[in-house]
């Protein structure tokens, strides 16, 4: 399956009139137009190997959570710009924080986030709410635990 750590709605906000963007080759050294459905993904990225097919738990129950609120939040966020709601930013915030952590680089800590606050997020109650505080104790937690974001 093929898990996108830059999500598709958020590269659509950047896509030109055709729906493309325009895309360095790093390796060929040339420009070219891709759909973002071709750019920013590997696959299964985000799976959890050791079974006769990939788990996707975390793209499917944790990640495309995440990815629903925020697409919906930037939709709205236009409309209500001049004073948007709490739970609105508080959308964004968290998208873009998890943004910065979401590449290949931080499969475990994604991992290790989507486990101890994908229940809550599950259950709609941090999104509800408007708080993180049990994600935001867990985050911590693996800080002081010597998890590490990067590599």
């Amino acid at each position: 399956m093929k898990h996108h750590y830059v999500p598709v709605f958020y590269q659509k906000l950047f896509a030109a009139s055709d729906g493309l963007l325009w895309v360095y080759d790093r390796k060929l050294r040339t420009y070219k137009q891709l759909h973002p459905f071709a750019v920013c993904s590997q696959n299964n990225l985000y799976a959890f190997e050791g079974t006769s097919e990939p788990n996707q738990i975390v793209e499917t129950q944790f990640l495309s959570v995440v990815d629903g609120s925020a697409s919906a939040a930037f939709k709205k966020l236009p409309t209500v710009l001049a004073a948007p709601a709490q739970v609105l930013l508080a959308e964004i915030v968290y998208f873009a924080a998890l943004q910065y952590l979401r590449v290949p680089a931080n499969k475990r800590f994604i991992s290790e986030l989507a486990e101890m606050g994908g229940n809550d997020m599950m259950g709609g109650s941090v999104w509800k709410s408007g708080t993180r505080s049990s994600l935001t104790k867990g985050v911590c937690g693996m800080y002081r635990r010597g998890t590490r974001c990067h590599g």
